[in-house]
């Protein structure tokens, strides 16, 4: 959602408010938000790693606003601080349909996130675009932890760490926990309300064999000759990217003062030719290997460039992801 309350508090229709402290993430397993919505009042406990940062770090206060969501896509649910206990923990009341309409005037909402998978992910049937992976080699150090964090913010789906013959980096279990934090993170100060999938790293082959290309479309990084510029590939498929419905269409009809005349559309997909998914894959900093290259031309992948400078991984992955989910 989209926040009109300031974070120095106020009155909200009679109920005095507090500080704004931002989002907390809450699973759907605790029940927490499902209980807001009931109309019951929950305890927000220090044991929680979540309500331990509100509590503690934040100091939250009697009267101060939390907004909770789960990660699945559902709109982010406020809450009031109505009692702070003296052991730390706190009830949080649900907020009125009208506090919210006052607070929240906007909702922006999303289809759940699917469980993780080593292969790209299928788009579920409610989702009106298609989902956007990154497959890229992840460069070494805190370059790889900034680039989880931009992937998210930007609206990135799912993050495929590549296993090529050249990579730099071998991410072990803690680092995929740590960018799984930072993706939790990322989502709360970009008001994200999906948590995008950091799979296990894999070779090449198993993330992409999946790929049907009735379906999916793969853009790949290149600095082959042969590569065409990124935005002539997403001008080409700018039909299946973002279909045309026959609402849209009637919409190319002007009318004049004097005469009315149909403007002819442009031949268009239909909703049902649109893509499920789009993923961009970018090489290690050595390239990917010629095997390599030619999995993905087997595959269908468009080789697309970027022009004529030599980018870093992490800058190649984000200005293609932005790029994508920009035309999407």
């Amino acid at each position: 959602g989209v926040h009109a309350m300031k974070k120095g508090g106020g009155v909200v229709k009679g109920i005095k408010t507090g500080r704004h402290l931002g989002r907390c993430f809450m699973p759907p397993s605790a029940g927490f938000i499902e209980g807001l919505l009931a109309g019951r009042s929950m305890t927000l406990t220090k044991q929680d790693k979540h309500g331990y940062h509100k509590l503690t770090v934040q100091r939250a206060r009697e009267g101060d606003m939390i907004d909770f969501f789960d990660g699945t896509g559902a709109p982010a649910v406020q809450g009031r601080l109505e009692t702070k206990f003296k052991n730390g923990d706190a009830l949080i009341a649900p907020m009125t349909t009208q506090t919210l309409q006052a607070t929240l005037p906007l909702t922006i909402t999303h289809t759940a996130t699917p469980a993780p998978t080593t292969q790209m992910t299928t788009a579920t049937a409610t989702r009106t675009i298609p989902r956007l992976g990154v497959c890229v080699g992840m460069p070494k150090g805190n370059r790889a932890d900034w680039l989880v964090q931009k992937l998210t913010e930007i609206g990135v789906d799912d993050i495929y760490p590549l296993s090529a013959q050249r990579s730099v980096l071998a991410p072990g279990e803690g680092r995929l926990e740590r960018w799984e934090r930072i993706t939790l993170e990322a989502c709360k100060q970009s008001l994200r309300l999906t948590i995008p999938i950091v799979h296990e790293p894999s070779i090449l082959s198993k993330i992409i064999t999946s790929a049907n290309q009735d379906t999916y479309r793969i853009y790949w990084g290149s600095m082959d000759g042969s590569a065409v510029p990124l935005q002539d590939a997403l001008a080409a498929d700018r039909y299946r990217l973002k279909p045309v419905t026959p609402q849209a269409m009637l919409k190319t009809a002007t009318t004049t003062p004097t005469t009315t005349t149909t403007t002819p559309p442009t031949p268009t997909a239909t909703p049902q030719d649109s893509l499920a998914a789009v993923l961009v894959a970018i090489g290690p900093e050595g390239d990917f290997t010629e095997p390599e290259k030619q999995l993905l031309q087997q595959l269908g992948a468009v080789p697309v460039s970027l022009g004529p400078r030599r980018l870093r991984t992490e800058t190649a992955a984000f200005v293609m992801a932005s790029a994508v989910s920009l035309a999407l």
